[in-house]
């Protein structure tokens, strides 16, 4: 989300609002936490945690660390913990990848899956805009929340703590890795309707709405005043249509306007044997299918197959998207939509509204900027979900110096040694986030800056707004503001090697450029691709496939050559040299692993 208008939302929610938020969610999170390394009854938390994966590598990295987390007892033990792989072939998206994972549930369970409560958490893709989970994934990405530190799977399992018990029978249950909601219901009863699909749905502004789904709301259902039918789904739409959709705008604040935008949503079991049952006749899949854009948008009383050829928003166009989109429209047609209002009821409905109304706050944290921006800056953010400055860590600091709130900015400045000996967990200005880390004497971190699993040697100093993942940082070495680093284990013919990739926090990863023309305007800190390249093969070039960081036989020495060449690329002429894009199929999934837990073992011993 846009950080102005992120602001501008949370500007309409009332500091008794955000406190009643903030202490709804870290109760959550207090439950979730008793919950780790035990068994619960039936009922009380999901019978099925299911992560997708792209393909089978990268389902191999999920499955080494969901047994690490067990063996850690950092999962609660009720559920089963299955990873799907999508199937080869063709990309199937976030909605054929609910297909087949319908489907492989189905063969393992039959019908008694249709009786369970399962969350599926979408985990695929590489995470261009945030590289520092694409090896491991961004479920397994550390936030700096409780003891042992959450990852995104343990903020998604806290934050829906409450859900299984509204299921009623069972039923599927689908979000995304990177998104979180946060939200005070204020104790009104609720369900997930046993029928149709039933989406969590967030106030947003309609520049929001323009890159989400929007919800077109009828009225609160007679069961639950916070579950109304929805008549229509309209998927990334433009200003202008929400502006002369009848029920779309919500809310009005002189001349912004408001819209119930999507975030997860609830498949019930009816639906789940109908999306069955067109996958086995449809498989395998041939093009990539939306959850959101082709199940949602097909659902609701007044759905049109309208957006069927509308292809503006889609990724990858394949030859038989159109006749897909038409045939699940047709499949879907008239399925009941519902539509969970956790956000103040719209100003159309006239009916009485309710003295306490329900607040939500929708986060998406896929890119580097919203990274620091939410766990380091956001104080809205940081307040209600109790992110703490240090998590998991040790050797840092007894001592805490601030440059002032005022002007949010502070810095974390170690000393000759020992623990924590002040609380430094919450803040009122921006601070640094450090996660599950060695930090040796005499380190200055610069706010702003996430520090995960890493090792940060004597007298470093990390600038502002840096991320440094999974890293060993020699003695003495400097890290520039708005500077991103991440050290990755490779296996070349047998051999371990690391190779420490940089990047500028805000750099557009994704964006491709013909050769010629990317050599001279794809800049990397300041310099021309041209600069750093000696040749490249592929007809187009992005930071992604540029081939420029250079291989080591151990962590620190990486990061030193990394940022030798940074320096002076020229004295590496004749080295062989890696690519973002050469290091995820030359990844070694069980050192970064084993990384991560020799780190947790290390701090545990010394904490």
């Amino acid at each position: 989300m846009d950080n102005k208008l992120q602001m501008c939302f949370t500007v309409m929610i009332s500091q008794d609002n955000v406190d009643r938020l903030a202490d709804e969610t870290q109760e959550r999170w207090m439950r979730y936490s008793k919950m780790r390394g035990k068994s619960h009854d039936s009922g009380e938390f999901w019978d099925f945690v299911i992560l997708t994966a792209i393909d089978e590598e990268q389902k191999r990295a999920y499955e080494l660390q969901l047994d690490s987390k067990l063996s850690f007892n950092e999962l609660p033990a009720s559920a089963q913990y299955i990873v799907i792989a999508d199937p080869p072939g063709p990309k199937i998206g976030n909605g054929g990848s609910t297909l087949h994972v319908i489907s492989e549930l189905h063969k393992r369970f039959g019908d008694a899956v249709y009786r369970k409560t399962v969350i599926i958490v979408h985990g695929g893709g590489f995470s261009q805009r945030l590289p520092s989970a694409s090896i491991l994934g961004k479920i397994f990405v550390g936030v700096p929340i409780g003891e042992p530190m959450y990852q995104s799977l343990d903020l998604k399992l806290a934050t829906y703590i409450d859900f299984p018990s509204k299921i009623s029978g069972g039923g599927i249950f689908v979000c995304s890795a990177d998104t979180f909601e946060v939200y005070d219901d204020r104790n009104i009863p609720w369900r997930f309707h046993t029928e149709g699909f039933t989406g969590l749905a967030h106030l947003s502004h309609v520049s929001i709405g323009r890159t989400h789904g929007v919800y077109i709301l009828k009225e609160p259902t007679r069961d639950c005043e916070l579950l109304w039918r929805s008549s229509k789904f309209l998927h990334k739409p433009s200003i202008d249509l929400m502006k002369k959709t009848d029920h779309c705008v919500v809310r009005k604040e002189n001349d912004d306007m408001w819209v119930m935008t999507d975030s997860a949503f609830f498949i019930s079991p009816n639906v789940m044997k109908v999306l069955l049952e067109y996958y086995q006749n449809n498989a395998p899949l041939t093009c990539e299918i939306d959850a959101y854009g082709d199940f949602l948008q097909a659902s609701g009383d007044n759905s049109t197959p309208d957006y069927a050829g509308n292809v503006e928003n889609v990724c990858y166009e394949a030859g038989s998207l159109v006749e897909t989109r038409k045939s699940i429209f047709n499949l879907l047609k008239g399925t009941p939509l519902y539509a969970l209002l956790l956000a103040p009821y719209p100003y159309f409905y006239e009916s009485k509204q309710p003295e306490s109304q329900a607040t939500s706050i929708f986060y998406h944290i896929g890119t580097m900027p919203e990274f620091v921006e939410n766990f380091c800056h956001d104080q809205v953010f940081r307040k209600v979900f109790g992110v703490q400055t240090l998590s998991s860590c040790y050797g840092i600091p007894y001592r805490f110096e601030s440059e002032g709130c005022n002007d949010k900015t502070s810095r974390i400045l170690t000393a000759e040694n020992g623990l924590l000996a002040c609380d430094i967990v919450q803040l009122p200005c921006s601070t640094p986030s450090i996660m599950k880390s060695l930090i040796k004497p005499g380190v200055t971190i610069g706010s702003g800056s996430i520090v995960e699993y890493s090792v940060i040697g004597v007298d470093a100093a990390i600038g502002k707004d840096c991320v440094i993942s999974g890293c060993k940082i020699p003695k003495k070495s400097t890290v520039p503001d708005n500077s991103f680093h991440h050290t990755i284990p490779i296996n070349v013919n047998g051999t371990k090697f690391y190779v420490t990739v940089a990047f500028e926090t805000k750099a557009n990863m994704k964006k491709a450029l013909p050769r010629d023309e990317a050599l001279e305007k794809i800049c990397h800190f300041g310099m021309p691709l041209k600069r750093l390249i000696s040749s490249v093969q592929s007809p187009t070039l992005s930071l992604w496939t540029a081939k420029i960081f250079p291989a080591a036989k151990s962590m620190d020495e990486s990061f030193d050559l990394t940022r030798r060449f940074l320096g002076d690329p020229d004295t590496f002429r004749d080295e062989e040299l890696y690519s973002m894009s050469d290091l995820l199929s030359m990844r070694d999934l069980s050192v970064a692993v084993s990384h991560r837990e020799q780190l947790a073992t290390l701090i545990a011993q010394r904490a």
